[in-house]
């Protein structure tokens, strides 16, 4: 019904009938569409609460059942030790590579996912790289072990090639994923590409 201007306000009874809702004198009738509106919303939410309550409820009825069929739980099962890998592993060689980071930069060298970038470790910074990322390994593996001995073992990891051979991986591993090593030093970098050929770059032989 379209209101005029001399028409005035619909009468408080067609309110009433039109929305079901008890409305007093003293209530304005235009808030009754927003009354109902926010009930609406309420009632959808509240639905869709109990649908994914439900849905919860199923996948773990789900999970119950396929660990019954599968029979009883096997502590040396392959998605258990691959999680326990993973754990064990994982925050590891964060670590490692933190830490060779942070050995690259202070000898001058830097990281880039530019492989024409690439250069290969000097000798010297080979050898004392090698040795800091060992130190640093055995104080993650062996945190009591004092420092004489960990001196010992540091240095018979880099006499037995241990600790080149660990340094290798971890940058083989980095080169696999598009992380090379690289200096910002241009003319230094330049006699580095014309003394190794392309095998030789991001290598620590």
């Amino acid at each position: 019904m379209r209101m005029t201007a001399e028409q005035g306000p619909p009468p408080l009874k067609l309110y009433q009938e039109c929305y079901a809702v008890n409305v007093t004198p003293g209530m304005l009738a235009p808030t009754l569409p927003a009354i109902c509106g926010g009930l609406t919303v309420a009632l959808i939410l509240a639905g869709l609460y109990g649908l994914r309550r439900r849905k919860q409820l199923n996948d773990s009825l789900a999970r119950e059942r396929r660990a019954k069929r599968s029979g009883p739980a096997d502590w040396r099962a392959e998605d258990t030790a691959w999680a326990v890998h993973q754990y064990a592993n994982t925050e590891f060689y964060r670590h490692q590579l933190a830490v060779l980071e942070n050995l690259l930069r202070g000898t001058g060298y830097a990281l880039t996912r530019n492989a024409c970038e690439s250069l290969r470790l000097q000798p010297e910074d080979r050898d004392h790289i090698a040795r800091q990322l060992e130190d640093c390994r055995l104080r993650v593996m062996s945190p009591f072990e004092d420092e004489d001995s960990r001196i010992r073992r540091t240095e018979q990891a880099v006499r037995d090639g241990a600790a080149h051979t660990w340094l290798r991986l971890l940058l083989e591993g980095a080169a696999q994923n598009g992380w090379y090593i690289t200096d910002d030093r241009p003319d230094w970098r330049v006699s580095q590409r014309a003394d190794a050929g392309p095998e030789e770059k991001a290598s620590v032989d």
